[in-house]
C-alpha cells in the first residue's frame, strides 16, 4: 500500500545514520509457523560481553499492525543492544490487512521459539529472555507472553509494553478528551483494529487480554496521557500482569513523543488543552 511505503520511508529516514559500533548485525530467515512462510529476523549482538551467555530482548516493532518493519526500528534496536549489553532479536511479522490476526502473532511466536532453540549459538541465557514492543508491538508482546504461557512454550522473564494497543473497544476517557492528536487519532485506531482483527473485529473481546486472566510475569506498561486507550486498557493490563506489573503514565504525552523525541519538538504537547 502507498501509505505503508510512505510511512516506512519516513521512519527509515528518521533512523538513518545509526551508530552500530560494537555490534555484529545479522539478518536471518527462520522457520515460520507450520504451513506458513518463514520469518525474517535481525540479530544485534554486542561484541564485548559480560559473560558467555547474556540476556536477550525479543523486540516487536510498532505500526498499528499495518506498517513498520525491522528497518524502521533499526536505530532503537541497535541502541538497546549497545546500551544494555544484550542480544536483541527484532522480528519482521506479517502485517494486516493482507494477513490479519493471528498471522503476526504466530510469526512472533515462531521467531521466539527459534531464539530459544538457538540460545547457545547466539550466546543467550534462555532464562533471561524478555519481550519488548511499542504500540501494536506492545499488544503483540502481551499476546505473545500469554500464548507462550498457554502453549507451555519458550520462557519469558519480563515484558515491556510501550504505548501498547491492548483494547479494541476504544471506549476510554482519554479517547473522548483528546482528538486530532499527532500521528494517531480515533479514525486511525479504529481502522487499525478493523484490519488487524478481521472478522473478529467488534466481538466482545479485549484483544491482548482475551486469552488471559492470570498474571504470568513481571511487566512494565508505559503510556502517554494523550492516548486513545488509556483507561479501560488499564483493565487489560491488570489482567495480563496479574498484579506483578507497573504502569507509568506520562502526562500530556502521545506516541508522537516516542517517534520524534525531544529533538523533534513532540515530546511535550503543550498545545493540548488541560
Amino acid at each position: 500500500m502507498a501509505a505503508r511505503e510512505r510511512t516506512n520511508e519516513m521512519l527509515a529516514i528518521m533512523g538513518a545514520d545509526v551508530d552500530v559500533s560494537g555490534l555484529d548485525i545479522d539478518d536471518r530467515v527462520v522457520p515460520g509457523p507450520p504451513g506458513d512462510p518463514d520469518v525474517a529476523v535481525r540479530v544485534y549482538s554486542p561484541r564485548e560481553r559480560a559473560g558467555a551467555a547474556i540476556p536477550a530482548i525479543f523486540y516487536i516493532h510498532g505500526g498499528g499492525f499495518v506498517v513498520g518493519s525491522i528497518d524502521t526500528e533499526h536505530g532503537g534496536s541497535a541502541r538497546m543492544a549497545q546500551e544494555l549489553g544484550v542480544v536483541v532479536v527484532s522480528v519482521e511479522y506479517r502485517l494486516a490487512p493482507e494477513d490479519p490476526f493471528p498471522a503476526g502473532l504466530e510469526d512472533c511466536y515462531a521467531a521466539l521459539v527459534w531464539l530459544h532453540e538457538q540460545a547457545d549459538a547466539l550466546g543467550v541465557d534462555p532464562t533471561r529472555v524478555a519481550v519488548n514492543g511499542g504500540s501494536a508491538g506492545g499488544g503483540l508482546a502481551a499476546g505473545l507472553a500469554l500464548l507462550a504461557r498457554d502453549r507451555g512454550g519458550p520462557a519469558i522473564c519480563f515484558q515491556y509494553l510501550g504505548i501498547p494497543e491492548l483494547d479494541d473497544r476504544l471506549d476510554t476517557p482519554s479517547m473522548r478528551r483528546f482528538h486530532d492528536t499527532p500521528m494517531w487519532a480515533r479514525p486511525a485506531a479504529e481502522k487499525s483494529w478493523e484490519w488487524y482483527l478481521g472478522d473478529a473485529h467488534g466481538a466482545d473481546v479485549v484483544a491482548a487480554a482475551a486469552v488471559g486472566g492470570v498474571g504470568l510475569l513481571p511487566e512494565v506498561d508505559r503510556r502517554g496521557e494523550v492516548e486513545l486507550d488509556v483507561g479501560r486498557a488499564g483493565e487489560a493490563f491488570e489482567r495480563v500482569a496479574g498484579g506483578r506489573g507497573a504502569q507509568h503514565l506520562l502526562e500530556r504525552h502521545s506516541r508522537a513523543a516516542r517517534v520524534a523525541g525531544p529533538e523533534g519538538g513532540a515530546s511535550r504537547l503543550d498545545q493540548v488543552p488541560r
